[in-house]
């Protein structure tokens, strides 16, 4: 089985806290029980940017993680590149897992599942849940949902 999992951010950018190292310990464990497992991700390290290859496979623990750079809106953590890699790429997978809501990754990942007819996972690590929404971004959260 092929699985791609999309995250904005990924190891090193630890600054973003626990999904990181959660992910990674998925992806890990997945490999572990023979898994072939990729990440897309961006370079983004809040404001700046990891100092990781671009474009191309990078082994962490047995996983292939692409990292793409990040543009403006850094917000979202777009990546043109990204969005790119995951509309030509998804037909070799499997499944798709995606993770975190609102930002630029999980959308594109998720409009190309669709387009291609891949199952697809969508973790929002607490995002949804009313109090973390009634937090920050208020309107804009409550039109996602």
């Amino acid at each position: 089985m092929k699985i791609l999992h999309i995250v904005p951010s990924y190891i090193p950018a630890y600054n973003y806290g626990g999904p990181i190292k959660a992910v990674h310990s998925l992806c890990a464990s997945l490999v572990k029980h023979g898994v072939d497992v990729s990440v897309f991700t961006t370079n983004i390290d809040q404001d700046g940017d990891l100092k990781v290859p671009l474009n191309k496979p990078v082994d962490m623990d047995g996983v292939k993680v692409y990292y793409y750079p990040v543009t403006f809106p850094r917000a979202y953590c777009y990546s043109g590149e990204l969005g790119s890699a995951v509309r030509e790429r998804i037909p070799e997978f499997d499944i798709v897992h995606t993770h975190s809501v609102y930002l630029y990754p999980t959308a594109i990942a998720s409009l190309w599942s669709r387009r291609h007819k891949k199952p697809y996972i969508l973790n929002p690590f607490g995002a949804l849940d009313p109090s973390m929404i009634k937090l920050k971004k208020q309107f804009k959260k409550k039109r996602c949902i």
